[in-house]
């Protein structure tokens, strides 16, 4: 058996008490596992019911894997499910530009971290991997589970964009596009965009959660997410009463957030 302290440091390991830290992983200072067994084999996801849960985490804009983020990863972890958060590209500890990346690379990102958390898991073959995603990072969630076997997804304040210039438009521009605020707001817009597609598609449990005094994403784009999601019994729509975008600026909020988060996840993968 290979010595583990030969192996590349590549993350770092959060038990449930957020204090216990060791290698795991090749994201560098990129990401963490929460709630995690590492062994010489890899990472073990705790059993939910009958088949192991693991997740993957993904941050919003300008945020990283220290906000929100790891506050899901630690609720996770209270129930046994070990959740990989990365760093996405230009943020936290990783480096790059982020106003200059389109959506195309965070997209080929979050695929990148999916990869990294399936390839790490002891029983990877029956671990069934749940995909969180805040804001920014709830665009890419949908996007990834057209890309890979996701067997939930939660999409918090979540974001969707225009699919002109997905490949080309640097976010920077995106982000900064007062025309898109515009056309988040418009009940009328029929939204078909790569995100509602995905969603459309995807078989699995949805739960997405709706910050009421959001200033960031309209409510008339979070009914189209809902819609395109599907039926209610399988898509859970479920408003942050009082809740700003920015959780994090919310404790209060985040927290009953994350523990409605968990009561979600105890019911559809039990």
């Amino acid at each position: 058996m290979a010595d583990e302290r030969d192996e590349p440091e590549v993350g770092e390991v959060i038990g449930a008490d957020l204090a216990r830290r060791g290698p795991v992983g090749r994201y560098g200072a990129y990401s963490a596992i929460a709630g995690a067994a590492v062994t010489s084999r890899g990472v073990q996801a705790a059993r939910a019911g009958a088949r192991p849960v693991a997740a993957l985490v993904l941050h919003g804009w300008a945020s990283d894997r220290t906000g929100s983020s790891r506050t899901v990863a630690a609720a996770l972890a209270r129930i046994g499910i070990p959740s990989l958060v990365p760093d996405l590209p230009g943020h936290g500890a990783r480096p790059g530009s982020r106003d200059e990346l389109t959506r195309a690379h965070f997209l080929t990102a979050a695929v990148d971290a999916y990869d990294e958390l399936a390839d790490g898991l002891e029983d990877a073959a029956s671990t069934r991997i749940l995909v969180v995603g805040t804001s920014f990072g709830a665009a890419l969630a949908a996007q990834l589970a057209a890309a890979r076997p996701v067997a939930a997804l939660v999409l918090r304040v979540p974001a969707d964009y225009p699919d002109a210039g997905f490949d080309d438009q640097p976010m920077g521009a995106v982000v900064g596009d007062a025309g898109a605020h515009a056309w988040r707001a418009d009940p009328d817009e029929p939204g078909d965009t790569r995100v509602t597609r995905a969603l459309a598609s995807f078989a699995g449990p949805v739960l997405v959660q709706e910050a009421e005094c959001d200033d960031v994403i309209a409510a008339p784009q979070v009914a189209r997410l809902v819609r395109a999601a599907g039926d209610a019994d399988r898509v859970t729509h479920e408003l942050l009463v009082g809740a700003p975008h920015a959780l994090s600026t919310a404790p209060e909020a985040l927290a009953a957030a994350n523990d409605a988060l968990v009561r979600w996840v105890l019911r559809v993968l039990a």
